[in-house]
């Protein structure tokens, strides 16, 4: 298995243009023969004797009378996963994720597969989804949609009040989804105040069952050191011409974190599980900062009115996490959590288990997203391999063998697609912002450089006011990160409030500018 080629670009979108974002777009925009027609081959309902003979083979593990649920945004048409929850007899909560195999229709070296390994990650933009897999299999065969015979991977998990995993099981089963459920539903259940209302959702006492073992699980990471950095998710909305609309900007609520937490603990018990049975993986790593970087951190932290004490080889997650739970409150908390990811190393694809700082646990692996993450699809196959006693010493060295090179081109792949879906996001807001050219705003600052400021306004569009395009001279001050006017002395700082024109949008770049 070689390293597929892909066209090199940059991974920064500062950097980058509407050109090379239309050259990779033109580049992933349709599939090849070979690979259309193996997937126009594959069925869409599985045939009753495809089951029966799965079934009697004792391969895979009847799950199908389970309440499995799929929770998921609106537009979610790629379903890779499912989730059941059960409380045992000993009061421990048992907790089943079911993720779709993909194994089964994508196999080795196939057209899909070779095409799916250049690929490496679906990419998601505004209006267009350009899939690592063609719709026969990601919104097809693949996806968990309600009602449907499907064939997945199981782990199921006994954990206790202390969100420790008492016992795993991992399997290959058959499952039928019998719930499907938005974040936005679910979020409405709950903060409905008729509990008679509530009940009348038959799932309401599983769903109670799994909000209650999320914060489990969280209370847990958070004790162990794991960074909870908050972003807001910034939407772009089109209408049925796919004009853009409008901005929204909001932060997850406790409904995204239900799936967050479930697959973090699914992800960390099949890493650990097929560590300790020597099989040849692919591991997610999030290395430790460098101290050179919580240093300058420390520096940048101390001008905002923060403290971070950095001691000798010192790593200090907690001290990290006590920070941003400091600055929750602050109207500086967007640039001290995007501050603090700065300092972070990026997590990669490696070969080792090296662990995993920011979710500060020793053993982490893409397992929960098959249909769009390609290490996710390649830890299925070597897990059902292990599973089915396929796994001699030759086929451990031969996944060995290209296993390196493999983890660094997903590497690659996921920093290409972030990159184009940052640029493709900001091109969008462009196009949306030049109504308004030459109209005042009140933005917030969110941040200032020693060549200009720069501010969101309350849709979520963010842009830079040149020094040179303000009224007075400005002189920076990178110690206390503040802009000081040379003639009133009047400071600028983040989280201030300030009034803006929209004065130039760059289209081509996906920059606006401020005066």
């Amino acid at each position: 298995m070689g390293k597929p080629q892909i066209r090199k670009i940059k991974n920064d979108p500062e950097l980058l243009t509407k050109d090379e974002l239309d050259v990779f777009i033109e580049d992933n925009n349709t599939f090849p023969d070979d690979v259309l027609r193996e997937a126009g081959s594959i069925y869409q309902t599985i045939p009753e004797e495809v089951i029966t003979n799965e079934l009697a083979s004792h391969k895979r593990q009847d799950l199908r009378s389970l309440d499995i649920v799929t929770i998921d945004s609106e537009d979610t048409k790629d379903v890779d996963d499912g989730v059941s929850i059960e409380v045992t007899k000993d009061g421990n909560y048992l907790l089943g994720v079911h993720i779709a195999d993909v194994s089964e229709y994508v196999t080795e070296d196939s057209p899909l597969d070779i095409e799916a390994r250049r690929r490496g990650t679906s990419v998601y933009f505004t209006d267009k989804v350009l899939p690592m897999l063609p719709k026969e299999l990601s919104n097809g065969i693949c996806s968990l949609n309600i009602g449907e015979n499907r064939f997945a991977l199981s782990v199921f998990m006994e954990i206790n009040y202390k969100g420790k995993v008492l016992h795993r099981k991992v399997c290959q089963s058959i499952i039928k989804v019998k719930y499907k459920r938005t974040y936005n539903e679910i979020k409405k259940l709950f903060e409905n105040t008729q509990p008679e209302k509530q009940k009348e959702d038959p799932l309401f006492d599983r769903l109670e069952l799994m909000k209650q073992l999320a914060e489990i699980l969280h209370t847990k990471r958070r004790k162990m050191g794991a960074l909870d950095f908050e972003f807001p998710e910034k939407k772009v909305l089109i209408d049925d011409n796919k004009q853009v609309v409008g901005i929204t900007e909001a932060f997850p609520d406790f409904s995204h974190n239900i799936i967050e937490e479930f697959m973090i603990v699914c992800n960390e018990t099949v890493s650990e599980f097929f560590t300790r049975m020597n099989v040849p993986f692919m591991y997610r790593e999030h290395k430790n900062p460098e101290k050179e970087r919580l240093d300058e951190l420390s520096l940048q932290l101390r001008g905002l009115g923060f403290t971070l004490d950095i001691k000798k080889d010192d790593v200090p997650e907690y001290k990290l996490q006590k920070l941003l739970e400091k600055a929750k409150d602050s109207e500086k908390k967007l640039l001290i959590n995007t501050l603090v990811l700065r300092a972070m190393p990026k997590a990669e694809y490696v070969t080792q288990s090296e662990g995993h700082f920011a979710i500060a646990t020793d053993y982490y692996s893409h397992f929960t997203s098959p249909i769009r993450r390609y290490p996710d699809l390649f830890i299925h196959r070597v897990i059902k391999k292990a599973l089915q006693g396929e796994l001699s010493e030759k086929e451990r060295k031969r996944i060995s063998s290209y296993n390196e090179a493999l983890a660094s081109h997903c590497s690659e792949t996921e920093r290409r697609a972030q990159t184009m879906e940052a640029l493709e996001t900001n091109i969008k807001i462009c196009e949306y912002m030049t109504r308004f050219l030459g109209q005042e705003f009140e933005a917030t600052v969110i941040s200032i450089t020693s060549f200009g400021i720069f501010a969101k306004l309350d849709n979520g569009a963010e842009g830079l006011l040149f020094y040179g395009n303000m009224r007075e001279y400005m002189i920076f001050d990178p110690v206390k990160m503040v802009a000081i006017s040379e003639k009133s002395k009047e400071k600028i700082s983040v989280g201030d409030t300030i009034k803006v024109t929209v004065a130039r949008c760059d289209k081509h770049l996906g920059k606006i500018e401020f005066s």
